[in-house]
Order: structure tokens, then C-alpha cells, then sequence
């Protein structure tokens, strides 16, 4: 999966709950960053989607 796939996949989860400004992938540490629009937005993401799992096959949730 390159880092292109990811940043992608993360965009797909996360704007649902909110206009997003920005996302960041840093493959070194394998984390990525969500920068949105309205901190309301971030704020409702981090409810939703903390321990949800991304990919399928993964069995490591993401953590927020």
C-alpha cells in the first residue's frame, strides 16, 4: 500500500464527519495526521472513530 493508497483511505473514513483542510502521512512512524476544518469536526471524528479498525484484515484498531 503506498503512502498515496493511505492518505486516500484516511480521507474516505474521516470526512464524513467534517469538512477536512488538510492530511499528513508521516510513513517513518506509519501515523497520519488530520487537520479539519472546524475543531467541532475533529472533535466528532475522535468520538467515532477511536478504536475502529481501517483495513480489513488488520487486527490493530487506530489510535486517536
Amino acid at each position: 500500500m503506498t503512502v498515496k493508497d493511505i492518505v486516500r483511505l484516511m480521507y474516505e473514513h474521516f470526512s464524513p464527519y467534517g469538512e477536512i483542510a488538510d492530511i499528513h502521512f508521516n510513513q517513518g512512524r506509519f501515523c497520519g495526521y488530520i487537520k479539519f476544518v472546524h475543531r467541532n469536526f475533529a472533535e466528532f471524528a475522535r468520538e467515532s472513530m477511536h478504536n475502529q479498525v481501517l483495513v480489513v484484515g488488520v487486527t490493530e484498531p487506530i489510535r486517536i
